[in-house]
């Protein structure tokens, strides 16, 4: 099913390689390939990166802000951490604003999401992507580019949550029977857990800090239970 849906999308950029109107930053970012699945974790760079949306469907809601910094020789690039406003193109709900803060004033202001696309495009090209509950954002992010460009997202994402319940399992397996306690998936919890700092919630950029923290720690969790590749991770992180 993998390689079918990877196939397909290697096919819908080809298609979309061909045009001669597709911004520079998309480009490079269709043909740039993912990095080997047998480099150690640590010799990859990764963008960890959070969306704030007006809803949970692509097909209907809109991102009206980005997050993200970059991971690099296995830590934390704070210097590269970036956020990105949107201006969205419908109106905004209410308990979206009462979510993430973001007033329509401000996102009135920012630069629409073409613009902003073609810039997170050029700051990640190369990178893999590093997202908590990655099926939102991905979805999100896809959806976006085959509306403005016609072209698929082009990227590995790996999905912290995915991660998270993959240790959760190896270390289930560890425990007895009768002392297996589930686990909270949610961000927060998940970084309270490993000993990590949260912090504040559902701002693009303070959310994305929290996951570059809890995939280091994860992924230097996982390493101890022989998934200490790219390739590993993947195949614990990534969806099917």
């Amino acid at each position: 099913m993998r390689r079918l849906a990877e196939a397909y999308r290697r096919h819908q950029a080809r298609g979309a390689l061909a045009r001669a109107d597709l911004p520079e930053p998309v480009r490079r970012h269709l043909s740039t390939p993912t990095p080997p699945g047998r480099l150690p974790w640590r010799q990859v760079a990764y963008t960890v990166l959070d969306l704030e949306t007006t809803g949970l469907d692509p097909a209907t809601d809109a991102i009206v802000a980005a997050g993200g910094l970059r991971v690099i020789g296995g830590r934390a690039a704070v210097a590269t951490a970036f956020r990105l406003l949107v201006r969205p193109d419908r109106e905004v709900p209410a308990e979206a604003i009462r979510i993430h803060g973001l007033l329509p004033g401000e996102l009135a202001a920012a630069p629409p999401l073409a613009e902003q696309l073609t810039l997170l495009l050029d700051r990640t090209v190369g990178d893999v992507l590093v997202v908590h509950v990655a099926e939102v954002d991905q979805a999100f992010l896809d959806a976006a580019m085959r509306r403005i460009w016609g072209c698929p997202l082009n990227a590995l994402v790996l999905d912290t949550a995915r991660m998270a319940a993959a240790l959760n399992h190896r270390l289930q397996l560890a425990r007895p029977p009768g002392r297996r306690p589930g686990t909270s998936l949610r961000l927060a919890d998940l970084a309270r857990a490993h000993g990590l700092p949260v912090h504040p919630e559902h701002d693009p950029l303070h959310d994305a800090l929290t996951t570059a923290q809890l995939f280091l720690a994860l992924a230097t969790r996982l390493e101890q239970h022989g998934r200490g590749t790219l390739g590993a991770l993947r195949r614990v992180a990534s969806r099917p």
